[in-house]
This record gives structure tokens, C-alpha cells and sequence, in this order.
């Protein structure tokens, strides 16, 4: 009887990955990473033009009420807080 020998046709391949699997992986990350680097550089150089910048998208306009309440609104130098005492809180933790 003739011995049928099975020869795997991808043993080659198989051996190839098997002996640089840590190289491919290095080289294909550092491909990845530079690609988007690249990518994300010429997305940030893109310029903007007046058209993008007046195209009205966010509203500029105030009511009048809003205008009030800006007005109404204190600087950090005004003493209007009256201060409460402490005297009369509950400490929850106390028998």
C-alpha cells in the first residue's frame, strides 16, 4: 500500500507568520498609527473659510429677557450673599 502523505499546502505560509508574527504586528501598528497621524494632520490644516464662519448656524440674536437676566448676573467683588449660620445646620452623623 502506498503511504498517502497529507503535505499541507500552507505550511509555508503558516511557518512564515509563525516565525514573524511580532514583527508583522510591530510594522502594522506603526503603519496604522502613521496613517492616522497623517489623516488627522491634514484634517486640523484644513483652513476655514468666511462662509463656514457666517453661516449663521449658531444664533447671535438675544431676547430681551436673557438680556435682563445678563444684566442682573454680579461680579465676584459684590458682597450681596448673606452669609448663613452654620449654628443651624444638622449634622446627620450625630446621635
Amino acid at each position: 500500500m502506498k503511504d498517502k502523505i497529507s503535505k499541507n499546502p500552507f505550511k509555508p505560509i503558516t511557518d512564515f507568520f509563525g516565525r514573524f508574527n511580532v514583527v508583522i504586528f510591530i510594522v502594522v501598528v506603526v503603519v496604522g498609527l502613521s496613517g492616522a497621524i497623517l489623516i488627522l494632520s491634514q484634517i486640523l490644516n484644513i483652513p476655514y473659510s468666511d462662509e463656514i464662519l457666517n453661516s449663521g448656524k449658531a444664533s447671535t440674536t438675544f431676547d430681551e429677557s436673557t438680556i435682563q437676566r445678563v444684566n442682573a448676573l454680579q461680579t465676584s467683588d459684590s458682597n450681596t450673599v448673606i452669609p448663613t449660620d452654620t449654628v443651624t445646620r444638622i449634622n446627620p452623623f450625630s446621635n
